[in-house]
């Protein structure tokens, strides 16, 4: 992507870096070098630019710490080549051997960073709010809570502490065995008795 501050129709090619606009403005193709009038290779880089975009509407990126040079906005100016991609004409005639880049840079543009083939910013649609509509279970019932429905079930995993029962001995069992010990202590007592007194009686 980049940003595009002008846009403007080309009505003239002066050489391989330079042009006019319909506005009447001087575009600087920035960071790139192109021979001057009378040196080898001017009238082909000149004719090359002018093939490319004498004519046409382009799209500009100009400069923002050198608003112009002599007149000259220092731009990096853009073709639109298709529907999906603009052409960086800046990088075109370094990549066709019409220019070279600068080894110093004295703008914001960087040679080393051009795409030749820009592809073309979608446009993102603004997302549409749509209300969600909740499935429903008919046959659970709506909670007053957003957090997830508690449970009714009791967790297992812990098994639940049974109770001890303490057996006791009922205290009247425990004096109704003491009781006929003695009964069967006295019986046995009369019993001797008895046999004694009879055995007296004999004699």
């Amino acid at each position: 992507s980049f940003q595009m501050d002008k846009t403007g129709t080309v009505t003239s090619v002066i050489d391989g870096s330079t042009f006019t606009l319909n506005n009447g403005e001087t575009i600087k193709l920035a960071e790139i070098i192109t021979p001057a009038s009378g040196e080898a290779g001017f009238e082909s880089s000149r004719s090359y630019l002018a093939n490319m975009i004498q004519g046409k509407t382009i799209l500009l990126d100009v400069d923002s710490l050198i608003v112009s040079d002599q007149g000259e906005f220092l731009c990096v100016a853009y073709l639109d080549y298709n529907t999906t991609h603009y052409e960086n004409i800046n990088k075109a005639m370094v990549e066709n051997h019409y220019a070279a880049p600068t080894s110093t840079h004295t703008t914001e543009f960087n040679p080393s960073t051009w795409i030749w083939f820009v592809a073309k910013e979608i446009a993102t649609p603004t997302p549409t709010t749509i209300a969600a509509t909740p499935t429903t279970n008919p046959s659970a019932s709506p909670t007053p809570f957003s957090g997830p429905s508690p449970s009714v079930t009791p967790d297992i995993s812990q098994p639940t502490a049974t109770p001890t029962q303490t057996t006791t001995q009922p205290e009247d069992t425990t004096e109704q065995s003491q009781t006929w010990i003695i009964i069967v202590a006295i019986a046995g007592v009369a019993a001797i008795v008895v046999i004694v007194l009879i055995l007296i009686k004999r004699k």
